[in-house]
Formats: C-alpha cells, sequence, structure tokens
C-alpha cells in the first residue's frame, strides 16, 4: 500500500502554524519602557534563555483581560465610594459649625450626641475603604508583573497605583479629623451651661441654684415624709403639710446615702452656706437640718465638745421659731416636731440628667 503524497507546502503551512501557537512571533516581545519618578510601577524585564517556555497567547490575553477588567471594576467602585465619603465627611463638619446658632441647651446636647453618632458611623466607614483602597494597591502591585502585558496597560496600572495612594493619604487625613471630632463632643456637652432643673427617677424636683463654680441643685421644698419613707427607713418621722418631720440629721444622711445609690448620683444633705444662698432667691422660715458642723462661739465649749468627740451639727432657723437664734448646734441623733431638711446635688448630676435624656430621644 502506498502512503498519499504530501505536498511542500503543506507542510510549510503547518509547520509556520505551530511555531505562531508557541509564541515564535508576536509584538509583545518589544520592550515595554518603565515607570519613573518615586513609587511609580516598573515593568519587570522579561526573562531571556535559550528556549522560552511554552506560551498560549490566546489564554494569556484572556486571563489578562479578566484581571484588567476586575482592576478597573473595583477601582470604578472605590472611586464613587470616595466621592460618596467625601459628601458624607462635609456634611459633618458643616453640621458641628451650625450647633452653635442653636439656643436651647437641650437642642445643643441631642445636636453634639447626633454628631458623636455621625462621627463614629464616618469612621468605620473611612476604615473599611481604607483597607479596601490598600487591597487594590496590592492588586495593581501583582497585575504589573505581568511582563508581556502591552505598554498601555502598563500606563493605566502606573496611574491608578498614584491615584490610589493620593485617596489613601486623604483617607488618613479624614480619619484623624473625624477622630478629634468625636473626641471634643464630650468637651462641648460639658461646656453647655446645666439645665435650670432635673427630675429624679423618684420624681424629686432639683432646681439649679447660684452661678459659676458655686452652682448647685437643690430640692425645691423639704423632702417630702412619703418620699423619706418609700426608701424604708425606720423613723418616728412625723408629717406636716406633707413635708417629713421630727427626723433626726442621722437619718436624714441615711435617706441621701440611700437616695445616692438608687439615683446613681451624689446627694447630701444641703449645708449652711448653700441654704443661705438658696433662701436668698426663695424665702421661707421653717427650721432644717444643715451638714455644717457647728462652730461654738466660745473656746471653752469648742474644747469640751472635742474631749466628748462629739459633732453638732447646725440648724438653720431663720425666722428663729425656736427661740435660739437664726442658727444653732445640735446633737445629730436629736429630733424636732417642726425641723425638716433640704438635699443638694452637684451639677454634673444635672448634666447627667440631660445626657441621658437626650440619648434615649435620639434611640
Amino acid at each position: 500500500m502506498r502512503l498519499p503524497q504530501t505536498s511542500f507546502g503543506a507542510f510549510s503551512l503547518v509547520a509556520i502554524l505551530v511555531f505562531l501557537a508557541v509564541g515564535g512571533l508576536g509584538a509583545q516581545d518589544a520592550p515595554a519602557p518603565t515607570g519613573t519618578g518615586p513609587g511609580a510601577l516598573k515593568k519587570s524585564p522579561r526573562r531571556s534563555s535559550g528556549q522560552e517556555n511554552l506560551r498560549f497567547l490566546a489564554l494569556e490575553q484572556f486571563d489578562r483581560r479578566e484581571k484588567l477588567t476586575d482592576v478597573r471594576g473595583r477601582a470604578l467602585s472605590e472611586e464613587q465610594i470616595r466621592e460618596q465619603r467625601r459628601t458624607e465627611y462635609l456634611s459633618v463638619l458643616r453640621f458641628t459649625k451650625l450647633i452653635s446658632n442653636l439656643k436651647g441647651g437641650d437642642e445643643k446636647v441631642r445636636a453634639w450626641l447626633k454628631v458623636r453618632r455621625l462621627a463614629l458611623d464616618l469612621l468605620a466607614s473611612l476604615e473599611e475603604d481604607q483597607e479596601r483602597s490598600k487591597e487594590l494597591l496590592q492588586l495593581v502591585a501583582r497585575s504589573a508583573l505581568d511582563t508581556h502585558a502591552p505598554d498601555q496597560v502598563f500606563q493605566y496600572l502606573s496611574r491608578l497605583q498614584s491615584a490610589t495612594e493620593l485617596a489613601l493619604t486623604r483617607q488618613l487625613r479624614q480619619i484623624r479629623e473625624v477622630k478629634r471630632i468625636g473626641k471634643s463632643v464630650n468637651d462641648r456637652i460639658r461646656s453647655i451651661p446645666p439645665p435650670k432643673y432635673f427630675i429624679a427617677d423618684n420624681g424629686l424636683k432639683m432646681i439649679l441654684a447660684g452661678s459659676g463654680k458655686k452652682a448647685f441643685y437643690i430640692c425645691r421644698a423639704p423632702v417630702s415624709h412619703a418620699l423619706f419613707t418609700s426608701l424604708g427607713i425606720d423613723s418616728d418621722s412625723g408629717v406636716s403639710e406633707g413635708i417629713a418631720l421630727n427626723v433626726s440629721y442621722l437619718e436624714a444622711r441615711r435617706f441621701c446615702s440611700i437616695l445616692s445609690a438608687s439615683e446613681g448620683a451624689l446627694f447630701r444633705v444641703a449645708s449652711l452656706e448653700e441654704m443661705a444662698r438658696y433662701r436668698k432667691e426663695h424665702p421661707s422660715s421653717m427650721p432644717v437640718w444643715t451638714r455644717t458642723p457647728w462652730r461654738w462661739p466660745h473656746y471653752e465649749e469648742t474644747k469640751v465638745a472635742e474631749r466628748f468627740a462629739i459633732t453638732f451639727y447646725t440648724i438653720q432657723d431663720p425666722a428663729g421659731a425656736l427661740g435660739v437664734g437664726a442658727s444653732f448646734g445640735e446633737l445629730p441623733f436629736a429630733r424636732y416636731s417642726t425641723i425638716g431638711f433640704h438635699v443638694v446635688a452637684g451639677v454634673k448630676s444635672g448634666h447627667r440628667d440631660r445626657y441621658r435624656r437626650m440619648k434615649a430621644a435620639l434611640e
């Protein structure tokens, strides 16, 4: 049997096709320019050897196109996200400047709490954006390792690298500013004047007295019998017009301790100075206990009290109803059927109450 004859032309055509398939020819072998400038991508030189590894150009181009499409898609997505984040960032800055135009203290506190919430949300988003930008830079760097990529691709990757590095710098600056705004919120709230009054959880109304560093809160009327007995204090207290009477100083102090524990704030029996300042604005003649230790007018009396380690506490009696004077000292366990007491709290208590109310309003 005779083999079919094959023409020389057909054999040559097959040989040329095989040669092209293994990459013997191609425009991709031309050298490409490298990047310039600090931090710019540098195109890796092609490896030269006696015989190049077997390459499939169609598959390489398809893989390169897929990777480049992914890079471009992520780059466009990040650009849109950065523009949205810039809008949110500028919105927070504008909002902080408008707060000074508000008049009411409650409105200002509510606005600053809103700023803090916006700042925390924006900070979390910016930090996530920053991580994605770093991942994009790594993806660009891996794509630039393709030594057979066309120059146009490499130039695009170089420009994308520069743009992403600039975006990272801006994100870092925004993160620092947002953190500063968030940290300043508490100081801004504390700088707002305290509310004129607040109502404790048990219904006790505390009004602001004094001003500046000497400001304090005091209950408008002496402690009521209902409130006094509601805290479970074992006492023989009496009642007149709803006021707790026949209460010793020790019982009044214990009442304040229990009240402080239940409210989470410090309440104390009013001092003689605080009662004097309060009654300048709200005159009343009812005798009340104060937490101010009594100072004896004579040296001998002072020495006797010190000898027996007894502390007398001052009773304020503006009208002299007890016939002793405008104020006098008494033993802490003494009782009078006509003596009540006021409680006071620091300015922080008013700030704290308003903070809780405004925070609850935003939730």
